[in-house]
């Protein structure tokens, strides 16, 4: 995993756990590696977080991979390290100390339409012998460890769920001078609809754009449509229909916004409105509970672990049912009220302080089962 300066999803998580950790006590320490462009790193509470800036020749998949899988194992051994956490779907073939291995999902081999092509040959090539060789595997929900099960058999017996956290910048009070004034600035006078993520299938922009469109129609509305996020992938296939909405100004694009600002931005809103087709967990529904936010979303997937019932919940791909939740939520100021008082109080069960000691408990299990084992062919097959 390569941190950058504008990370989101995978680089957000791993983002989170470093601070955890460097903040955790204890006699342990954390040795992070990481590439040129990671940006700024959590400071640590005292001693027991080290940073290793590493090189590659360039950034491109090739030079990671050839880093991860040949230069990594050695470095491993140089410093010492007892147990290797590795955060990102893909563990080096050959390292001689225990490891913990983190899956956000399986998409690459359940979900394939929702990867990169390059992604899914990768994983595809990767993830096998990753799963089947690590000491400890990290679930961020149950819905994938039941993905690892079917896909991957009794690997599954080795794998612990820990949901993500939320960072503590993300809260229902806070200052509005800076960030809460880029509504203001985007030329939006009412709280608006707010979409936070990359635009990548997934995401199921498209699906957003039609659901504003007909509660236009169906019922009127003067509030605008915010949409916070770089372009993700297939970015030729933004969809025409939301340049047209910002031609009439009914849509405001305004891109990546640097993570600082987010929790203006989303105490700001009327709604979070997050119509994803399928996640592995989901993080910007909590992150805008946290902030007092009410979150419209899909169910099913990891998100049903990640907002419980706090969360105004849609059917996947319904267009009309998402239209109508909207507009319930613009018109009722108790539906606001319930939604806001239930995500603050479910956001308290995902909290990173409280996250990290389980990843220690991990961490102590792994270098408790060694290594790691290669199964047999009948039990990575056993359905």
């Amino acid at each position: 995993m390569i941190l950058s300066r504008r990370d989101t999803g995978v680089g957000v998580w791993t983002r989170g756990l470093i601070g955890s950790l460097a903040r955790l006590g204890g006699g342990n320490e954390y040795v992070i590696y990481h590439g040129p462009r990671a940006g700024p790193l959590p400071p640590p509470a005292s001693s027991n977080a080290r940073y290793v800036r590493v090189r590659t020749l360039t950034s491109a998949r090739l030079f990671r991979i050839l880093w991860e899988q040949v230069l990594l194992p050695s470095r491993v051994r140089r410093d010492g390290i007892e147990v290797l956490h590795c955060p990102a779907y893909v563990r080096p073939l050959r390292v001689g100390v225990p490891t913990v291995l983190t899956l956000h999902d399986l998409f690459a081999v359940t979900h394939p339409q929702f990867c990169k092509r390059l992604n899914v040959l990768h994983y595809r090539l990767a993830l096998p012998p990753g799963i089947r060789r690590a000491s400890v595997i990290h679930c961020t929900s149950e819905w994938t460890k039941g993905a690892l099960a079917r896909e991957f058999g009794a690997a599954a017996e080795k794998a612990h769920v820990v949901h993500p956290g939320v960072d503590d910048i993300f809260r229902a009070d806070g200052d509005e001078s800076g960030s809460g004034a880029l509504p203001a600035r985007l030329g939006l006078k009412k709280p608006p609809f707010l979409f936070v993520g990359n635009v990548e299938p997934k995401k199921n922009v498209p699906g957003l754009l039609a659901a504003y469109a007909e509660m236009k129609r169906r019922f009127g509305t003067e509030r605008k449509l915010l949409l916070v996020g770089g372009p993700g992938w297939r970015r030729r296939t933004r969809p025409a229909r939301a340049d047209r909405l910002s031609r009439r100004r009914d849509v405001v694009q305004a891109g990546y916004v640097e993570r600082a600002r987010l929790p203006g931005l989303y105490r700001a809103a009327l709604a979070l409105v997050f119509p994803s087709l399928c996640e592995g967990f989901g993080l910007p529904p909590l992150e805008a509970m946290a902030c007092g936010t009410p979150v419209i979303c899909t169910g099913g997937s990891g998100l049903a672990e990640s907002v419980g019932d706090a969360a105004r919940i849609v059917p996947v791909g319904d267009v009309g049912a998402l239209a109508e939740a909207m507009h319930e939520v613009e018109e009722s100021p108790e539906l606001r009220s319930r939604l806001r008082q239930g995500g603050l109080r479910r956001v308290e069960n995902f909290r990173w302080q409280d996250k990290a000691p389980e990843f220690l408990r991990l961490y102590e299990l792994a270098a408790s089962a060694g290594p790691g084992v290669r199964l047999h062919r009948r039990e990575r097959r056993e359905r």
